[in-house]
């Protein structure tokens, strides 16, 4: 990722509604155009959104969005139409919080922090995904002690995040540190990878995966269970994707 022309400062409140801004763009189709397909690009330190209008040009949708803190993952919540082109991104961070952040001709603007679960003060990992109706953010982490962390978030149709009745759900079963959670399907399928050499398939109770339930949970209500354990690595397992479809799920380990 290039670095940033401009910084921003972001303030440690929750909830801040903050107007950070970096500086504008003027690569980017105006008003009225095609709606571009977007992409988003996630460096160490800042955010990025970039554009394919309909004739194959690039462009960025903005200045790049500075960041105070170490990003785990992002994703565009709305993406821009033919008459507004500008797009909302939610990031989760290392140290368990959420933001906003709006990208338009005038730049990048961050529009507030959300906290996460109290749970846990460091995440080692973390992946966002939207629910299949767009109406929810779903937010995990991994912990350096095992644990998994699922949280919930309310979006709205102008892609605002609410925390409002978030219910929090915890899994345990690696015994080190997870370096790698990734979500499939709606946030209804899991992997993750972790230090004690081992990477897990999670999933609804009733998604059929053509697998039994290794785990289960102490919580009842608990959105995942432990499909599969795949174990024989030789040294921690650094990441983990789904390869396979519902009817045949393989996993693919990089240690």
């Amino acid at each position: 990722s290039s670095s940033s022309s401009s910084s921003s400062s972001s303030s440690s409140n929750s909830n801040n509604n903050s107007s950070n801004t970096s500086g504008s763009n003027s690569g980017q189709p105006s008003a009225g155009d095609s709606s571009p397909l977007l992409t988003l690009v996630l460096g160490a330190y800042n955010l990025a959104i970039l554009g394919w209008t309909s004739d194959t040009n690039l462009y960025k949708l903005s200045d790049e969005a500075s960041l105070d803190d170490y990003p785990l993952d992002a994703t565009i919540v709305t993406g821009s139409t033919a008459n507004s082109v500008v797009a909302t991104a939610a990031v989760v961070f290392a140290r368990c919080f959420v933001e906003t952040w709006i990208f338009s001709h005038i730049g990048a603007t961050k529009i507030q922090r959300i906290l996460g679960t109290g749970s846990a003060s460091f995440l080692y990992s973390g992946h966002l995904q939207l629910s299949p109706s767009d109406s929810e953010l779903i937010c995990t982490g991994g912990t350096f002690d095992g644990r998994i962390l699922l949280w919930k978030l309310t979006t709205t149709a102008k892609g605002e995040v609410e925390q409002q009745n978030v219910v929090t759900h915890e899994f345990d079963g690696h015994q080190g540190a997870i370096f790698s959670l990734r979500l499939y399907s709606g946030g209804n399928i899991a992997v993750t990878a972790s230090d004690d050499r081992s990477a897990r398939l999670w999933s609804a109770p009733s998604v059929s995966l053509g697998c039994g339930v290794v785990d289960l949970m102490d919580d009842t209500d608990a959105p995942w269970v432990c499909r599969s354990v795949c174990r024989g690595h030789g040294s921690r397992v650094w990441d983990a994707v789904l390869v396979g479809g519902k009817d045949k799920p393989t996993i693919a380990t990089a240690c």
